[in-house]
């Protein structure tokens, strides 16, 4: 008789328990109507060229002075100095993470099939109790 029970026990207890994957989750519980999504952007900046050009008097010959990516050029002719400047452009790379919220087609269920999807298990444990109560009689009555 306790090995009935202990039977019973364990056949409500796997019953009962319903093991979910994360798709049957979201199918049966989904009541979100958008899910959040983090994309990366990536994106480039590209700077420009930048020029200037001054004249003035002095009596300096001419001088050119490059460093990285500043190139100045200092000229003297008849009596007039002429100064170029120049900065190469660069190009600047970078990502951003944006949290975008994605619209989820989540329709409802209609109230009786959603009832079914939420207690599946209830008429198949039913007619297993009935099943068991009814085997329980029989041992009894035989004994």
């Amino acid at each position: 008789m306790k090995n009935i029970y202990a039977i019973i026990i364990a056949l409500l207890y796997c019953l009962i328990c319903s093991c979910y994957t994360k798709q049957q989750a979201i199918e049966k519980f989904c009541s979100k109507d958008t899910a959040s999504v983090m994309v990366t952007i990536h994106d480039t900046i590209i700077t420009e060229t930048i020029r200037t050009d001054t004249i003035f008097n002095d009596t300096v010959d001419s001088v050119y002075i490059t460093k990285d990516k500043l190139k100045i050029v200092y000229i003297k002719k008849f009596g007039k100095i002429y100064i170029e400047g120049k900065c190469k452009g660069d190009t600047i790379y970078y990502e951003k993470k944006v949290l975008i919220e994605v619209p989820v087609d989540c329709p409802k269920l209609v109230w009786y099939k959603q009832l079914g999807a939420d207690y599946w298990y209830i008429l198949p444990l039913i007619i297993l109790i009935l099943f068991i109560i009814g085997y329980i009689r029989k041992i009894l009555n035989n004994g």
